[in-house]
């Protein structure tokens, strides 16, 4: 798996609408729902902290689907085996 770091990360094109409306609701539509007003500091601090979490989300997301694909391996590999092996 490729080593991803938060402070080179860009949002892959096909996460940008997970991230568009992760960014909207924690920049505006929380902070709107519990009456919260934020200062420049923070949104700066909220918007660090969002963009941390899908950062964390993406990267664990990534190692799932590896995980998965190497236990569908490891299934087809063993199915395969099972099927030529036998001797009656």
């Amino acid at each position: 798996m490729e080593k991803i770091e938060w402070n080179t990360f860009a949002v892959p094109n096909g996460y940008f609408k997970h991230y568009f409306f992760l960014m909207f609701g924690a920049l505006w539509f929380f902070p709107m729902l519990l009456s919260v007003r934020f200062t420049m500091y923070g949104y700066i601090l909220n918007y660090l902290w969002a963009d941390f979490m899908f950062y964390m989300w993406y990267k664990t997301r990534k190692a799932s689907e590896e995980y998965w694909k190497q236990q569908k391996r490891k299934r087809d590999w063993r199915d395969d085996n099972d099927q030529g092996d036998n001797m009656e």
